[in-house]
C-alpha cells in the first residue's frame, strides 16, 4: 500500500470517529474539549471522564463501530493495517477504501459472518443473490450493512432509532418503522441510489406524526347557538291585549289629546 492511500484512509477513519462521537455530543464543546491537547494531569482527567460519558451513550451497533475505527487506527499504528487478520493475506485498497475499519479479507469476513449469521426474517425467504456495483462486490453482506447504516446517519434527513438494516447475498432489507413518508422516500433513494443496492426488500412501516397525517382530529366546531325570533311588539296598549303582543313602553310620553 503506498503512503498517500494509507494517510487517505487514515484520514477517513478519524473523520468516521469523530463523526460517531458527534452524534452523542451534547455541545461542540464537548468534541473540542476532547480532541484538544492535553495540558495538565487534571485536565487529561478530565477529558477522558467527558470521552467516558459519550461512549456510554453510544448505542450498542454503535459501539461495534468505534471499536472496530479504533482498533483500525491501532492497526495503522501498528504497522499491521491492511493485512488480513486471520489469514495474513494482503486486503484489497478498493476494499479498505469501501470499509476502512474491516480487519478481514472478503473470504475470512465471510466464514465470521457464516458462523453467526441472523435470519432476515420468516416472512420472506432470501432470494438469489442481489446485483451489486464493482466497488461493492468486495463487501460482505455485514460490511454492507455497516456501509447503509453509515450513509444514511452521514445524511442525517431519517431518523434511525427504529430503523433496522439486515444485508444478506446482496439484498437489503428494511425493517421498522420512520416517521413520515418523506423520510421512508430519502431512505429509498439513499439505499438505491447513492449506495448503489438495487435489490431491496422494503418493509418499512410509517408512523406519521399527528400533524403531517391527512385524517387527524380536527378541532370540534362550536356549536351555532339559536336564534329565536323576537317577539312582536308594540306600543299601543289596546293592541297589545286584544293581539298578544308585547307591549313597550314608547320612548317618548305621547302627547295629551284634547
Amino acid at each position: 500500500m503506498r503512503q498517500s492511500e494509507l494517510l487517505e484512509l487514515t484520514k477517513e477513519l478519524r473523520r468516521q470517529r469523530a463523526l460517531l462521537l458527534h452524534t452523542v455530543a451534547e455541545t461542540e464543546a464537548d468534541l473540542a474539549d476532547i480532541a484538544a491537547e492535553r495540558e495538565s494531569e487534571l485536565e487529561e482527567l478530565a477529558q477522558e471522564e467527558r470521552a467516558a460519558r459519550l461512549y456510554d451513550r453510544l448505542a450498542e451497533h454503535e459501539r461495534r463501530e468505534l471499536a472496530a475505527i479504533d482498533a483500525a487506527l491501532q492497526r495503522i499504528a501498528d504497522g499491521t493495517y491492511g493485512i488480513c487478520v486471520d489469514c495474513g493475506t494482503e486486503i484489497p485498497v478498493a476494499r479498505l477504501r469501501a470499509l476502512p475499519a474491516t480487519p478481514y479479507c472478503v473470504e475470512c469476513a465471510e466464514q465470521h459472518e457464516r458462523a453467526a449469521r441472523e435470519t432476515p426474517g420468516e416472512e420472506e425467504e432470501v432470494p438469489h443473490r442481489g446485483e451489486l456495483p464493482g466497488d461493492l462486490e468486495v463487501l460482505s453482506d455485514r460490511e454492507l450493512e455497516e456501509l447503509l447504516r453509515e450513509t444514511v446517519r452521514e445524511d442525517g434527513r431519517v431518523d434511525m432509532e427504529e430503523l433496522r438494516i439486515v444485508a444478506r447475498h446482496g439484498v437489503a432489507y428494511l425493517d421498522g418503522a420512520v416517521p413520515s413518508e418523506l423520510e421512508h422516500q430519502i431512505l429509498l433513494k439513499l439505499v438505491t441510489d447513492v449506495v448503489g443496492v438495487k435489490d431491496v426488500v422494503d418493509r418499512l412501516q410509517v408512523n406519521e406524526l399527528l400533524w403531517e397525517r391527512e385524517d387527524r382530529d380536527k378541532p370540534p366546531v362550536p356549536p351555532v347557538a339559536e336564534v329565536r325570533p323576537e317577539p312582536p311588539q308594540t306600543e299601543d296598549v289596546v293592541e297589545a291585549i286584544e293581539e298578544g303582543k308585547e307591549y313597550v313602553p314608547p320612548a317618548e310620553p305621547l302627547p295629551d289629546e284634547d
